[in-house]
């Protein structure tokens, strides 16, 4: 048998660009524990951001916010002054969308409407199984869990603002 090398750490380096904005994610540091990232928005550095090794970044960008998620460390960028905050959550993020200056965050167990200038959950929808999927079609938010069924919400400007509708797969 030969010696076999292991494969060096490739650090892991990200570009996201999407409404006129660009989001830059740089590994400074990895440890099993975690890998410590900087994080630029518009060529703007805005900080360092720490996420556990056991989710790969993600990532989201609207008109007036970039957000940086791994597991349930969640991070926040305004466009307008570039400053970054944390808005952590109870349970991994594994989705986030905007939705006007709000954004709906798909967890692990739930549906949640957020305002990020609040650090504030307005609204939420549990469920009783891990959510593997989501996706729009229109209007509507579609979320799949672990058994494979299918839920679907749409937003409305009548408190509660997330309502779950029929899939039409019924």
């Amino acid at each position: 048998m030969t010696n076999v090398e292991p494969l060096p750490h490739i650090r892991y380096h990200g570009v996201f660009t999407s409404n006129r904005h660009v989001v830059s994610l740089t590994e400074r540091s990895a440890s099993p524990q975690g890998r410590l990232l900087n994080l630029s928005v518009d060529h703007h550095f805005v900080g360092e951001v720490a996420l556990s090794t056991a989710f790969y970044p993600g990532v989201g960008i609207g008109d007036t916010h970039v957000v940086v998620w791994g597991g349930i460390e969640f991070f926040i960028v305004r466009c307008d002054n570039y400053v970054l905050t944390q808005f952590d959550q109870y349970e991994p993020v594994h989705e986030a969308y905007a939705i006007d200056h709000r954004w709906l965050l798909v967890r692990e167990l739930s549906v949640v409407l957020a305002d990020l200038d609040q650090r504030s959950i307005e609204e939420t929808f549990d469920h009783d199984e891990v959510i593997v999927d989501s996706w729009w079609e229109g209007n509507r938010l579609y979320v799949e869990d672990f058994e494979h069924r299918r839920f679907a919400f749409e937003l409305s400007d009548a408190v509660p603002r997330l309502k779950q509708v029929a899939t039409g797969a019924e």
